[in-house]
């Protein structure tokens, strides 16, 4: 979706008379579920408010960019489109909420990982998600705690506290989960296996364009630890290069100053003998090459390197 999809979506709701509703998210099984979270009117008024001064902060202002999670820079703080699919799904769990009948209490403490909150009007809703880290957990059961009471006196406090915090995690709209906090995705939701299962599909339309002689290079890549490589391959996906006609593509490459002396071409394919190889095949994909209009000189946008000059060809 777009960013004015996006924020036309939300105003749609928030600019209306909406109704909340709070789950507690608990870790059972290693699998999220949800369970009710019962609110005083008080409470829900002041968690109401909080949640919309933070929606209207953080997704509605005017330079407000959402990207597509294929774009995802990890030296980039933006908002991220993950579209939840049947391979990846990791806020399905928020689909049975109408079914929920338990409600939290405070032996499934030790389960919590996270707050839901459901804003509708009508049959339209967002969902908002609050992960929780440990300092927001009070246990008396861990500790000593006392708070003060009438007459200036401290006595023990007799239950567990949860704190709810100013920040949205995640905002989910119908399919799509829209986050700028990429390592929870990667910690909590499995975020790994949607890069890697998307980093698949373009090594898969790579081999399919039959324009490399090697694809084992690039299945490396893929296969490293750190997720890098990963999403460079996923990034590349969409790449309309992918899209171009063989004989038209490697004629260019073979032409334009950048490429020319960068591939090898033998057969009618570019040689990959190792992942320096692939990794420069992946920037062109990814046309990563800008040049300064100002210096003249050429840098690898995705790090922002400046790259070795071109000698001048009408020199």
């Amino acid at each position: 979706m777009t960013t004015s999809e996006m924020q036309e979506k939300i105003k749609r709701i928030i600019d209306s008379e909406y109704g909340i509703r709070a789950f507690a998210v608990l870790n059972t099984d290693d699998h999220p579920t949800i369970v009710k979270f019962l609110l005083d009117d008080t409470l829900s008024a002041r968690v109401k408010g909080i949640l919309e001064q933070i929606i209207r902060a953080n997704y509605l202002q005017e330079d407000t960019i959402l990207e597509s999670a294929e774009n995802i820079d990890d030296n980039r703080k933006a908002l991220y489109e993950i579209i939840q699919s049947d391979d990846y799904a990791p806020f399905a769990f928020l689909n049975t909420y109408s079914s929920v009948v338990d409600a939290y209490s405070e032996g499934k403490i030790d389960q919590i990982m996270g707050f839901a909150f459901r804003i509708n009007v009508n049959d339209t809703a967002i969902w908002l998600y609050q992960q929780i880290v440990y300092p927001q957990l009070i246990k008396r059961s861990k500790n000593l705690y006392a708070i003060l009471s009438g007459n200036s006196v401290y006595t023990p406090l007799d239950k567990d506290i949860l704190k709810i915090e100013n920040k949205v995690d995640c905002l989910i709209i119908d399919t799509s989960v829209i986050t700028s906090n990429i390592s929870l995705m990667q910690r909590i939701f499995q975020f790994e296996n949607y890069v890697r299962g998307e980093a698949i599909k373009t090594i898969d339309l790579i081999s399919g364009m039959s324009i490399v002689d090697n694809m084992d290079k690039f299945i490396a890549l893929e296969e490293r630890k750190a997720l890098t490589n990963a999403k460079k391959l996923m990034n590349a996906r969409n790449s309309p290069v992918l899209r171009m006609d063989k004989s038209v593509l490697l004629s260019k490459l073979g032409t334009l100053p950048r490429y020319k002396d960068k591939f090898v071409f033998e057969d009618g394919k570019i040689k990959i003998s190792n992942q320096k190889q692939a990794t420069d095949f992946l920037k062109m994909l990814n046309d990563s090459i800008l040049k300064s209009e100002l210096t003249e000189a050429e840098y690898d946008s995705t790090v922002k390197t400046e790259l070795t000059p071109l000698v001048n060809q009408e020199a």
